[in-house]
């Protein structure tokens, strides 16, 4: 039996930036420039701690629901701009707020 669960879902890694305000520059940017491979996507900013590289905040697009479905969501970007960073990861689980 196979049911949908968001343990399976996965993510496009596209971008890392310094800041978080500049990572909602750079979705907004991306979402103009590849509308048909991010359409339907949200993007979550996550904070990552890169030990001596400092702190950056990545753009995760989805969700996806297979790990086939995010391999070819990253061929369409890469198909309009090969220089474009796609990496497929799995979903991170959410953020959960303190109970």
């Amino acid at each position: 039996v196979s049911k949908m669960d968001n343990s399976h879902a996965m993510v496009l890694h596209l971008s890392s930036l310094r800041s978080e305000e500049a990572a909602k520059r750079e979705w907004s940017n991306l979402k103009r420039d590849f509308p048909v491979a991010l359409s339907g996507m949200e993007a979550q900013i996550r904070r990552t701690e890169l030990g001596d590289k400092g702190t950056f905040y990545r753009i995760l697009a989805g969700p996806l629901p297979s790990r086939t479905a995010a391999r070819e969501a990253c061929a369409e970007v890469k198909a309009r701009d090969v220089k474009q960073y796609c990496r497929v990861l799995p979903s991170p689980p959410a953020q959960k707020s303190p109970s």
